[in-house]
């Protein structure tokens, strides 16, 4: 999703498989020049895992580090049964 006003692209990507990581590789083509905003994972590999009064974060957001950007193109590992939103700053 791409919002022009505040110069944002957000994807969201799915990782499926329940044991394999998956690497993603983006080319942005018309954004020449993108930088890491924040980037996020939701992932546990307890996949019956909750959260509990005890361990209320045991499921929540996470920092994704392995987003690496360079010009209009973006790669990325994503952690088995993942959900991610990456937030790159766009400019020309």
């Amino acid at each position: 999703m791409h919002d022009d006003k505040n110069g944002v692209l957000t994807l969201f990507a799915l990782n499926r498989s329940l044991t394999e990581e998956l690497p993603l590789r983006l080319n942005a083509a018309g954004f020449s020049k993108l930088a890491a905003k924040q980037a996020l994972q939701l992932c546990d590999p307890d996949l019956k895992a909750v959260n509990t009064r005890q361990n209320p974060e045991r499921i929540a957001p996470r920092p994704l580090t392995s987003v690496r950007t360079d010009g209009e193109r973006l790669e990325a590992t994503l952690a088995p049964a993942s959900w991610n939103v990456i937030q790159l700053a766009v400019s020309d």
